[in-house]
């Protein structure tokens, strides 16, 4: 096993990359998982939103549950190289409410903001990037002690190199990004309707 694709609601490992790196096999004794955009099943290579009915809960059963994530479907027909026979997903492409959409439809996952705030630690304690329609962006910053001006104009310049030139870039400073409902940060956030944002990456 290479790598894992699991959900806390589900008790952990759904699916597993194999030697050939080739997509996740499903575990399909314990779960169906299925790849969807406006309720139906997408064409193998697109990208939709992960629906998953677990096999082996009695006492609270999900049925096509909406984890939240996105990824490629893979054609159940064609076999993995390494003879397995279980289906398989591609790629995971991350959380939907993650996903960051650029002005000519390129889109990010949260991670790229991560890697990119990563370099400058010593100047912002904390940060979020909230995304409230297409076309805008809102940076919620806490400053550190060595902040600097010229740190968010670079932050700006390489976001719009990457979603788009002409984006509405906002920046925000507060004294501490607000936990989520997990407990967690989130470090990106998008508030556009999940149907819309599976429309513009297809």
């Amino acid at each position: 096993m290479f790598d894992k694709y699991g959900a806390r609601e589900f008790g952990g490992g759904l699916a597993y990359e194999c030697e050939a790196h080739d997509g996740y096999h499903v575990v399909s004794e314990c779960a169906i998982i299925e790849v969807v955009k406006d309720g139906k099943q997408v064409a193998p290579g697109e990208v939709g939103e992960v629906v998953i009915t677990e096999l082996n809960n009695f006492a609270v059963p999900l049925i096509r549950y909406r984890v939240g994530d996105l990824a490629v479907w893979k054609d159940p027909m064609e076999q993995c190289s390494c003879g397995r026979g279980l289906p398989r997903i591609g790629s995971i492409q991350g959380r939907i409410q993650a996903m960051i959409i650029g002005t000519e439809n390129q889109f990010v996952p949260g991670s790229f903001f991560a890697r990119l705030f990563a370099d400058y630690d010593y100047a912002i304690n904390q940060f979020q990037v909230v995304q409230p329609d297409f076309g805008k962006l809102v940076f919620n910053i806490v400053k550190a002690d060595l902040y600097d001006p010229q740190i968010m104009e670079n932050v700006i310049e390489e976001t719009r190199r990457h979603l788009g030139q002409s984006m509405d870039i906002s920046v925000e400073f507060v004294d501490q990004v607000a936990l989520g409902r997990t407990g967690k940060r989130q470090h990106s956030l998008s508030k556009i309707d999940v149907g819309a944002i599976l429309g513009k990456i297809q």
